[in-house]
């Protein structure tokens, strides 16, 4: 039978997003308006007023989807801020070592105007930041590129100006964006196996992509 087996007060916020770090049942990341990512070990977590493992800091508006590479390290974070983050969990820290982010009213991104891209805070202890999509309107979702296909070599977005935003890992750069939809892309999913992507738009289409890498 179904039953819930934990509740967390995770946020001083809206929880946008979640995700597994690995295979492993016990780690998950979660992604808030409050502008944090937090890292939860179920098996300490046995009290309403849970502890996370750790707090990772450096956005400055909320989290709308976090994604994990699966290697238990490695995670990125698609922010209202317009930026891409990717952290590695062994520099989080716990909440006693970190200045939160104060909890002054969030920017709504669903009727303002974009605000300045890749704005770096003080407390920020991501590796890389990526900029150059648009989070707006709605909960922009991005990943890691497959594993048996691409090493994981790139991370890839929707965006709200209807393009699907693909940036090398390891530079930060752009290196390919597919335009075609003519309303936000919402979320996308790359084949594991296959060089084909495929985007989901408020225009009322589905669109595949033939992916090529240029390198």
């Amino acid at each position: 039978s179904e039953r819930r087996v934990m509740r967390i007060t995770a946020h001083r916020n809206d929880v946008n997003s979640v995700t597994f770090v690995d295979d492993s049942p016990h780690l998950i990341i979660t992604g808030s308006d409050d502008r944090t990512c937090k890292v939860w070990d179920r098996r300490t977590c046995g009290s309403l007023r849970a502890v996370p493992a750790g707090v990772l800091v450096g956005h400055t508006e909320g989290i709308a989807h976090v994604n994990s590479k699966g290697d238990g390290r490695h995670f990125i974070s698609n922010s209202k801020d317009q930026s891409i983050k990717l952290w590695d969990m062994r520099k989080m820290k716990s909440e006693n070592e970190v200045r939160l982010p104060s909890a002054r009213p969030t920017w709504d991104y669903r009727w303002s105007r974009q605000r300045s891209r890749g704005v770096r805070v003080e407390e920020d202890i991501s590796l890389t930041t990526f900029v150059g999509h648009d989070v707006l309107q709605t909960l922009i979702r991005s990943y890691f590129s497959p594993r048996s296909t691409t090493g994981q070599r790139y991370i890839y977005t929707g965006s709200h100006s209807g393009s699907v935003f693909v940036y090398d890992v390891l530079t930060g750069s752009v290196v390919n964006r597919l335009c075609a939809h003519e309303a936000p892309v919402r979320d996308v999913s790359w084949h594991p196996h296959d060089p084909v992507i495929t985007s989901t738009s408020w225009d009322g289409s589905v669109r595949m992509w033939t992916y090529e890498s240029t390198a």
